[in-house]
Order: C-alpha cells, then structure tokens, then sequence
C-alpha cells in the first residue's frame, strides 16, 4: 500500500525537486546541486527514515556498547592495561561526542540534516576499523612464552611495548564518538519533526529499541568470537577457560565498520525534509517551558540561521530549568549504564569464575531482553495514554525509584576465594610480595591452582609443584604438603583453576534482579526524552538536544566509566607484572568491589530522582489564552493559519498526502 501511495503521488507530480531522494554533489562553495534520483522516492516515507536510522543506531549500539564491552578484560590481557586505562579508553568515546556536538547540532540541526548523519555514519565505520587496527600492527600474540610448566621465566619484552597501542584505541573511540554525534540528536529530531506528535515517542521508542538491540548482538557476537583463538590460522592446545586464553576480539570491529560505511549511502540520499510533513510541524509548541527568551522566538523558522544568533540559542537553553535537569537525571542513569556495560561483562566474569565468552552471552542476552522491552514500553505508552509533560515527568519519578530499589542487587556477592600468601596468611612459604608499587599482590606468572587443602595458588610455582602444566593435575607439591603437622596432613596435588567458594549468589538470580535494574532504567527513557523536546521552542530543538547529550556526556557518560575503573582497580588484589610494569588485574576481592558497585549505584539514582522532583516542582507551561472548550493555549502564530491544536491543523489542512502520513506512522 505504502510503494502504491508513493507511486501515485510520483505520477501526480506532486513532489518538489528538493523533496525526492537523491545525491548531493560537493559542499560549501563547492556546491554543484543535488541530483535527484526519482526510482528512490519509494524510500522516501518516514517509515524508511526510521528504518536507516535504526540501522545506523543498532550498529552503533553493537560497536559502543557491545563489542567494546566485551572485549574489555580480552584487550587488558593482551595489551597489559589497567582497568583505569580501559576505563579512560571506553571514556574517548563520549569525549569525541563532546568535540563535535555542538558543530554538529547547531550547524547541522538548521542544514541538510540526512547528509550530517550520512557522514557521522562514515567517520564511525572508519573509527571502528581503527580500533581493530592493533591486531595487525602490533606482534603476533606468542602463547607458548605465557602457558609453560618453567617457574622463574622472564617475560620477551620486545622493541614494541604493547602498552603503548592504547593510543590507537583511543583515536578509534574518539572517531566513533564524532561520527555518532549526528544520530542520537539530529536524527531524532528528523523523525521528531517528519512525523505528528502524538507518534513521535512510538518513532523514537523503536529508535531507541534497535540501539539497544545492537549491544545484545554485540555482546552475543563478541561472545562467540572470543571462544575462537585470536588468531584464526593458528591452532593451540588450550581452552577458552585457561587464563592464557586470548579470544578473536578485533574482526567483530572490521565487520561492523564497515557495514555502518556501507549504510551510510542510503542515509546520504534522504531529502532535507520528507514530502508533506508541512502540515505535522503545526501546533509543537503548546507545553514548553514559561520562559521568557524562548517564548519570544517560539515560531521564528529564521532565528538561528546565523553564528550571532548562538550566544542568544544557547542561553534559551541554559536559562531553561526543565531541560537542564531532565539533562542531569538522564546523565546519572546514562553514566550508570556506560559503566556496567563497560565492565558488566568482567564484572560477572570476576565474580561467578566463568569464562569471558559465556559472561558475555550472559550479559548481552540480559541487555536484550530487559532494556528493549523497557524502552518499547516507554514509547507506547506515551504515545497510548498521551501522556502530558506533568504526567510524563511523575512516570519518570516512579520508574527511577524502582530501579534505584534495584541497585542494591550487588550486595548479594560471592566471596573471595581464599588465596594463599594474598588474604590468607601462609607464613614465609611464598616468595611473592604483597607491598608492590601496582597497590597490592603482583607476580609475574599467573596460572591459579585449587590446591587439595581448599586454598587458591596464583601458579603451580608458588604451591612449589614438582611436575606441572602437563594437563589438569599438578602433584608433588611441597607447599601444600609443608602444611600438613600435627593430625592433619594433606595431599600434595592440585587442579588448575580457582577454588569453588560456598555461599555464592546463583548467577542467574543476580541476572534476573539485574534485569530489573535495566527495565526501570529504560522505562523513562521516552518519557524523558519528550519532556525535553517539548520544554523548548520548536526549531531550537535540535540544538537543545546537542547541549543535552553534552550535559550528560559530561556529567555521567564520562567520569563514571573512569570512576568505576578506579574502583575495580582498588579491589584488586592480586596484579601481573609485565616487563617491570603493572599490568592487568589478575584476581578481585568479589565483596569490596560489590560494596563500591553499589554506593556508586545509589548515590547515581539518588541525584538522578533529585532531579526529577524538581523538574516537577519547577515546571510552568507557557499560557497565551486558553481555550475553554479543549483546554489547549493558543499559538503565537499569524491569525490566518492559527488553530488551537496539531490535531485541529491537521484536520483542517485540504491535502490528500496527509491520510498517506498518518497510515505510515501508525505501526
């Protein structure tokens, strides 16, 4: 019906040449025209801008928020990082998200907004290649110098240290932080204004879904190649459950690099605006913010063309206290949500002892499930009960109260297996130091044992094991037989792995409590999001979303990655030494870590609810007359056009496109 619709109104030459689909040729005074290509107009519906949209978010999604994720624990083994240092990388992102914005949403949020979000797409899909890039240049991964049966081995520093390609992440990060500056502000507001209101949330809930959907198949994807070696052309005698195992962690990043270089074609060929969308911009303004500045510009198409006009657009936005707090909220809960999926992986890796490709699957399949269906949920039903800004922002207020009840999953840890020499005391019997410049135990071979009397050895040279690294059984261990006096004596063997501990939450309750967290964090996301669209004039709605995303870029997407690092840094105990440096966490202490996830949480949450209730408290409609029959404040617009509501615009509007539009954006 839809391709019949647009085919009819092909022939009825009712679309303008800036209105078809099309390529632009060169730019600024290089500016040749755009040609269009008129077999495209089939595409050229909001239905089809939301589905390139949705592509161009899910591939973001599975890149940021999926592969980066997963990958965290695999890049700190084999490039001997510190969780502070892939904290900082992970971090790079929203620092180039910061750089761009404003450009981004100012310039381009008044210009030709498809082609913006075309090149966004292109300069992510290059950032991702970048960030597989180390794989190739840096030296083969040497698993034979790591898993050996030699105690007292020295470590092969090469020429290269591979410390030092955390510089090629972070130019890969701040890349795609550049590129999807773009989607996440200007092609919001494209579906925003392409479609009428009262559809919009839906639009952006499924937006927002196949963003979400994008970190499950990262996670799932990554999962799986990283239970494949490294390497694809070598084969190796180990599983992906020793400690020495590096996973294929850099061809997920080649793959959807350049996928995302790929769909960016179509996104470059999307008009300006979609055809007959005139009649849908009509009657945006009715519950924005009682704000003096803005309502002097609300209905002004021009104010904002010109650079003099940022200082005045930027202070609309500052001076506007419903936006700055949603903005506040929304940087807690987001900061929160870049930080557990950053380490969330390697947190329940760490703290239940499974291998990182089954963590992964784990979390990703949780991210899925519950963030998606929260995030549909918040579109529809704003969209269902046409909800108000007063009532979206009370919807908001209940949604984060659950899900800060939810945070204090993570005092149900698992302890701390005992290990020997590093929180149990052993005697003189090993002869690794617990006061080390990396801030706790260090060595540098780590290859843990369950010894037969219940304690953890970090290798089967500290348990003094005369055969070892022959197959799953060490035997002739002399420290472990050393504590047999008296009546109790011990067998002197041991397995390889850590020591199972009693008393550990099953990981599927911790899961399932987890999933919660993530349902009422999303549940206010559409909510959230229409309560600041709303609050500002309408044309100054693409850069009051680029100064949002900054506000919670800054506030919360950037320093709680890197405070969550230092966090999991403190709770290490035992640290791996690679050519005289600190490397990698090698094992954590499960409960002080839980104890810092948790006050992080809560105090996150707790801003995050501040700021709701006084968004609440504050918030002031602006009031012309009001018209007694429907409640609606009329528009400051020109009496000839002027009509009480978006629904009575279009009602009266005589086009015959307009029944096309609203089959389209009811899904």
């Amino acid at each position: 019906m839809e391709a019949d619709d647009t085919k009819h109104r092909k022939q009825a030459g009712d679309i303008k040449d800036y209105e078809q689909c099309g390529c632009q040729l060169g730019c600024n005074s290089c500016k040749l025209g755009r040609v269009p290509i008129s077999c495209l107009n089939v595409f050229n519906t909001s239905r089809w801008a939301l589905v390139f949209f949705s592509i161009s978010s899910f591939l973001q999604g599975a890149i940021v928020n999926g592969l980066s994720s997963v990958v965290i624990s695999t890049l700190e083994r084999r490039f001997h990082l510190r969780s502070s240092e892939t904290g900082f990388i992970s971090s790079c992102y929203e620092i180039g998200v910061c750089v761009s914005i404003p450009v981004v949403t100012y310039v381009g949020g008044r210009g030709h907004k498809t082609l913006w979000i075309g090149w966004g797409m292109f300069i992510m899909g290059a950032g991702a290649v970048v960030f597989s890039l180390p794989h190739f240049i840096a030296p083969p991964y040497n698993l034979s110098e790591t898993d050996t049966a030699i105690c007292n081995i020295t470590s092969n520093c090469e020429a290269t240290d591979l410390r030092s390609f955390r510089s090629v992440f972070i130019i890969g990060q701040i890349l795609i932080g550049i590129g999807a500056s773009p989607i996440y502000t200007i092609a919001l507001n494209y579906l925003d204004e392409n479609v009428k209101e009262v559809y919009s949330s839906t639009y952006h809930g499924i937006f927002f879904a196949s963003a979400l959907l994008g970190p499950g198949a990262g996670f799932l994807i990554g999962g799986y190649l990283l239970s494949k070696y490294v390497d694809f052309n070598q084969e190796v005698d180990i599983t992906n459950e020793s400690i020495f195992w590096i996973g294929n962690w850099w061809i997920g990043f080649l793959i959807s690099g350049a996928l995302m270089v790929l769909f960016s074609v179509p996104v470059l060929m999307f008009p300006k605006q979609l055809p007959f969308t005139d009649a849908v911009r009509l009657g945006r303004e009715r519950e924005m913010q009682n704000q003096s500045d803005a309502v002097a510009v609300r209905g002004d198409e021009n104010f904002g063309k010109s650079l003099r006009d940022l200082p005045r657009c930027l202070l609309i936005v500052v001076k506007n206290p419903i936006l700055i707090l949603i903005s506040l909220s929304g940087a807690m809960d987001s900061g929160l949500v870049s930080a557990f999926s950053a380490f969330g992986t390697k947190y329940i890796e760490t703290m239940f002892n499974l291998p990182s490709a089954t963590a992964a699957i784990y979390f990703g399949a949780t991210v899925v499930v519950f963030a998606c269906s929260g995030n549909i949920l918040s579109g529809v039903l704003v969209t269902k009960l046409k909800m108000t800004v007063p009532q979206m922002i009370k919807f908001c207020i209940v949604a984060t109260l659950g899900s800060f009840c939810c945070v204090f999953v993570f005092l149900t840890y698992c302890p701390t297996p005992d290990v020997a020499g590093v929180n149990v005391p052993y005697g003189n019997n090993l002869d690794m130091s617990c006061r080390s410049a990396c801030g706790g135990c260090s060595t540098d071979f780590f290859n843990p044992i369950c010894g037969a009397d219940g304690l953890t050895y970090t290798s089967f040279c500290d348990a003094r094991c005369q055969e070892g690294g022959t197959g799953e059984r060490f035997v002739n261990c002399s420290t472990i037989a050393a504590i047999g006096t008296g009546t109790l004596t011990w067998d002197s063997t041991a397995v390889k792995g850590r020591c199972k501990v009693e008393g550990c939450l099953s990981v599927w309750i911790f899961l399932a409590f987890g999933g919660l967290l993530v349902f009422f964090g999303y549940l206010k996301s559409q909510s959230g999001l229409q309560i600041s669209l709303r609050s500002m004039p309408f044309y100054q709605r693409p850069f009051a979303l680029g100064v949002q995303w900054l506000v919670i870029r800054i506030c919360g997407q950037i320093p709680l990655p890197i405070i969550l690092g230092r966090i999991l840094d403190s709770s290490c105990i035992v640290w791996g030494i690679e050519c005289e440096q600190c490397g990698a966490c090698k094992m954590y202490d499960g409960p002080s870590m839980a104890r810092s996830l948790t006050s992080l949480g809560a105090v996150a949450k707790a801003i995050s609810i501040t700021c709701l209730l006084l968004t609440w408290k504050v918030y002031t409609p602006v009031v012309d007359n009001v018209s007694t029959e429907n409640g609606h404040a009329e528009r400051n617009v020109d009496p000839a056009t002027d009509t009480n509501s978006p629904d009575d615009s279009l009602r009266n509007t005589d086009i015959a496109s307009e029944q096309i539009e609203t089959k389209e954006t009811v899904l």
